[in-house]
């Protein structure tokens, strides 16, 4: 991911990651490119993150900002 993580950016990783199935290997998601994470939008993300990790094999969320966009 690069630049800001807005309300855009959240629907466009959910859909992405709702077109992977669980024959799918590891998805890791890089946090070091991203400037600004709007807490509104990341909220978005987490949400809707819960349904869509139900289907996915393994999630795995690094980098410098993964704190702020991985779910507790």
């Amino acid at each position: 991911m690069i630049g800001d993580f807005d309300e855009r950016s959240a629907h466009e990783l959910i859909n992405t990651l709702r077109k992977c199935d669980k024959g799918s290997g590891d998805i890791f998601i890089d946090t070091n490119s991203l400037k600004t994470i709007h807490p509104i939008d990341r909220n978005v993300f987490k949400k809707n993150l819960n349904d869509t990790k139900k289907h996915l094999k393994k999630l795995i969320i690094v980098g410098v900002n993964k704190d702020q966009i991985a779910p507790n």
